[in-house]
């Protein structure tokens, strides 16, 4: 299998031993192309190399003075591969910029002959570097790539903050971003306009006695999510009130109601009235006799001036009892005879 080359626009060429030993230890414009000759961005099959090493007269010129060998290039070869410095630097630091060029000769639409450059590819030096500047397609290339590289993070992050719930629906934030100022979420600490407040002793403590919400981490179960759906679904109507239900689904009962209290209310009082009603009863046996007391007729009032008796009419309110006569008993008692007064 063939070793792998790198790519040319990959490589930085530098020569430091062939620049302090060939070249006097520095760049400048006399020998920027002997240097970049030495690299392996150059090509021996230019008409820089048949020029330079050539049997020309003027051969020592051509090696010292570079505006004259750009000339020469220009004149002797007027097709084929080139190497020639399209820039030079403007001041301390800038580099040099070198093109390969290919000229060729082409007819224009006229028929005019003409002479058509193409350029192979540019290069820059940075101090004693040299580098290959990448070619359109390339940082076109490039730039698609970082910039599907940057989608593909986004579209997994975004499928990350995705959640859904019955309850919210579709949310793509965490609840914590949520959360506002400190002081306006603090519990128990709302008030009207004018009323006393809370201190901030009592503000530091609430907060750090509050714990911090943090984003659920329960992954979502299709079945879970199912039951969860089936039970809102039966149980829907069904709501929590002040009062505290208890029970399970479908059997839910209220803790403490109305009616409950009420009910209760009527229990403890027909205790408490039975329990009057059945002291008497307890007091008359315990004296010895099985004969019910014979209750004491109603005092009669004193009669009119005009000698007519009054009967007192009974209060308002009171049930009205019927005499009975008593029966003969030694116990019973006699009621009260008083004479009758006349004035």
């Amino acid at each position: 299998m063939p070793p792998k080359h790198t790519p040319l626009d990959e490589i930085q060429f530098e020569n430091l031993r062939f620049l302090h030993q060939e070249l006097g230890g520095q760049l400048n414009n006399e020998t920027v192309l002997w240097y970049f000759m030495n690299s392996p961005f150059y090509d021996a099959n230019c008409n820089n190399h048949a020029l330079l090493f050539g049997n020309a007269p003027d051969i020592h010129r051509l090696r010292t003075d570079r505006k004259y060998l750009e000339e020469a290039l220009k004149m002797r070869f007027p097709t084929g591969l080139q190497f020639m410095v399209v820039a030079d630097p403007q001041g301390p630091g800038q580099p040099w910029v070198i093109q390969k060029q290919l000229k060729t000769r082409v007819d224009d639409a006229q028929g005019n002959n003409r002479i058509e450059i193409e350029v192979r590819g540019t290069y820059y030096t940075v101090g004693t570097k040299i580098h290959m500047a990448p070619s359109l397609l390339d940082v076109l290339r490039s730039r698609m790539l970082g910039i599907s590289t940057r989608l593909q993070e986004v579209f997994h992050t975004s499928r990350e903050l995705n959640h859904w719930s019955p309850a919210t629906g579709h949310t793509y934030l965490p609840p914590n971003l949520y959360r506002s100022d400190a002081k306006s979420v603090a519990p128990g600490f709302a008030s009207r306009l004018g009323s006393p407040g809370p201190s901030e002793a009592d503000l530091s403590q609430a907060l750090q006695t509050s714990q911090p919400v943090e984003a659920s981490t329960t992954a979502f179960n299709d079945d879970f999510f199912l039951a969860s759906l089936a039970l809102t679904t039966k149980y829907g109507h069904e709501y929590m009130d002040e009062n505290p239900l208890q029970g399970e689904p479908g059997s839910f009962v209220f803790a403490s109601t109305n009616q409950r209290v009420e009910a209760v209310n009527k229990a403890r009082a027909e205790a408490h009235t039975g329990a009057t009603l059945s002291l008497p009863t307890t007091r008359a046996n315990e004296g010895g006799s099985s004969i019910a007391p014979t209750p004491k007729p109603a005092p009669t009032e004193p009669a009119s001036r005009k000698g007519s008796v009054a009967v007192k009419a009974p209060p308002p309110g009171k049930e009205k009892r019927r005499k009975s006569r008593g029966m003969t008993s030694p116990t019973s008692p006699s009621a009260p005879s008083a004479p009758l007064k006349i004035e």
